[in-house]
Order: structure tokens, then sequence, then C-alpha cells
């Protein structure tokens, strides 16, 4: 859910909890809870959580 932005406010939002056993076994998301958006519209999401790389000199 960290990794969604903004989108568009035709869409419904939903919060999901994916705990199941396939995320037990390696076979999940990996996250307890998605963020669930239907309908027509825009979603920005940023393309990683990491941290950023410090400047190259």
């Amino acid at each position: 859910m960290q990794s969604a932005v903004l989108w568009s406010t035709s869409l419904q939002s939903s919060i999901r909890k994916t705990a199941k056993l396939a995320a037990a076994i390696g076979r999940g998301s990996g996250e307890a809870y998605q963020l669930a958006l239907s309908g027509r519209g825009i979603v920005v999401v940023q393309a990683s959580e990491g941290h950023p790389l410090p400047p190259q000199k």
C-alpha cells in the first residue's frame, strides 16, 4: 500500500487482507494488506520502495 501515490477520484478503493497460506510458502505478494482499486481512471505508483542511491561524483 505504500507504493500507491495517487489515483483518480472515479475509482472505488478498498483494503484487502491477503495473509493466506500462499504467503507463508513464498507464493504471495509479501504484504498482509493490499489496496484494491476498481473502475475507470488513472493510478500512479512509485517504482521502488528502496532507499535512493547516493549521487555519483
